[in-house]
């Protein structure tokens, strides 16, 4: 993502929402931070290339 908000801002922003935490969340990315994608409310996370 480009501009001022990046994927784990975005996250962070949708799994603190009310309206909104319940959306589920796939993160898909070429880095290994799967425990920073969980712990912030990413139901899975999977690391390119499959």
């Amino acid at each position: 993502m480009k501009g001022e908000m990046d994927g784990w801002k975005f996250l962070r922003e949708l799994k603190g929402s009310a309206d909104l935490n319940e959306i589920p969340v796939f993160v898909s990315t070429a880095h290994d931070e799967w425990e920073k994608g969980i712990s912030l409310g990413a139901k899975d996370y999977l690391v390119k290339p499959y």
